[in-house]
């Protein structure tokens, strides 16, 4: 591990002990590469926590004068961008008084671990919701302000049900320009029992201060790590380790409880894994329960941990059909399938391709471009 890899662990906590203080320290004599430092923190999506821990241990004299500037500009401007996902959340919530919106991820934190708004960066925000509210919350938003030009639903009946069974996020919606987001969520993962836990998720979930709901202890670290477990595959950043480290240290665990509800699920070898490479990257203890060997034999690295593994590439439009036929493993929902594929209910057509030309030729052309010539730039405006 490189001395700049290693300045990067050491400072990525919220709290930095007097012992990492003076190996911080010692370190900052060595001739540090300060651009290499500040192009993985900010890869990894930890250059926020780097300079709040630095600056709450009173170091940040060890960072040159000019990435100390640009470490602050980070810190301010990702206060200013969370600042305006927080009143979004505040909106939402006003705009939904007859449901329960519990949220997940970056938000989740922000109100519930992390000190400040500067602390950690967010992409967008996710949300859970009941899965019977999950059309009603979607129309609320849209007509509160949200917008989502690429989505009209499901071409079919058929077509809902598949993605009801493989798909854990509904609806993306949008503010401004696209530059704000909103998962709406209605499972955390797929698996079994995935509306069984989400319910679970929902009915166990507590209030915070500011009156945000977020998942239970237990529920959020087994959130947090599947989250982490699912990236792991492609290469993950660390930013999402430190959220797994630094809520396993602030809150109560129950323990017996994360091993009910994971069990039996593949979310248990998920929190192993990511409670492991915590360890392997941190040193933190695991428990007994969790202890894997996943790591004894690859040397700590933040290039390994990122490094991007070869992905499976993006089904093609047949590849995508024989998956779905595979799913469902019925003959005559096989044929509903393909037959609606083709022929997609009107009111879905006329939704998601209005205007005076032929809307079926319209989608025709977006099957062929999209998803069989997989021309992405020509699938458009049709």
């Amino acid at each position: 591990m490189s001395l700049e890899e290693k300045f990067i662990l050491l400072s990525t906590r919220l709290h930095i002990s007097e012992d990492i203080k003076q190996e911080l320290q010692n370190m900052s004599a060595s001739a540090l590469q300060w651009d290499k430092i500040f192009t993985i923190a900010g890869i990894h999506r930890v250059d926020n926590l780097i300079y709040y821990a630095l600056k709450q241990a009173d170091l940040l004299n060890l960072i040159p004068n000019k990435y100390s500037q640009l470490f602050k500009l980070k810190y301010h401007s990702t206060a200013m961008a969370n600042e305006k996902f927080m009143e979004d959340i505040n909106g939402i919530q006003s705009s939904l008084p007859q449901d329960k919106v519990v949220l997940l991820k970056g938000s989740a934190l922000l109100s519930n671990l992390y000190p400040n708004y500067g602390t950690r960066q967010m992409a967008d925000i996710d949300i859970l919701i009941l899965k019977d509210r999950r059309d009603a919350v979607r129309e609320q938003l849209l007509n509160s302000g949200w917008k989502s030009d690429f989505y009209a639903g499901y071409r079919s009946a058929i077509h809902r049900e598949l993605a009801e069974k493989y798909s854990k996020t509904m609806y993306a919606v949008y503010k401004g320009r696209w530059e704000r987001f909103l998962d709406i969520h209605w499972k955390f993962y797929i698996g079994k029992d995935d509306d069984k836990l989400a319910f679970e998720a929902m009915n166990t979930s507590l209030v915070v201060s500011g009156g945000y709901n977020v998942l239970s202890n237990e529920m959020m670290l087994i959130h947090l790590c599947s989250n982490f477990a699912d990236g792991f595959a492609a290469g993950e950043k660390l930013r999402t380790l430190c959220d797994i480290r630094e809520f396993v240290r602030a809150k109560f665990i129950d323990w017996n409880k994360v091993e009910d509800v994971s069990k039996d699920t593949i979310l248990y070898e998920k929190i192993a894994l990511s409670l492991n490479a915590v360890k392997w990257l941190y040193g933190d203890e695991v428990p007994k329960l969790y202890k894997r060997n996943y790591f004894d034999v690859i040397p700590p690295s933040l290039e390994t941990l990122i490094a991007r593994k070869k992905r499976k590439s993006k089904p093609t439009f047949w590849q995508t059909i024989k998956n779905s036929i595979t799913a469902f493993q019925n003959p005559i929902k096989v044929f509903v399938f393909l037959y609606k594929t083709i022929f997609p209910d009107v009111e879905w057509l006329r939704k998601m391709y209005p205007g005076k030309k032929s809307s079926h030729l319209r989608y025709w052309k977006y099957l062929f471009f999209r998803h069989i010539l997989r021309a992405d730039k020509r699938y458009r405006n049709f």
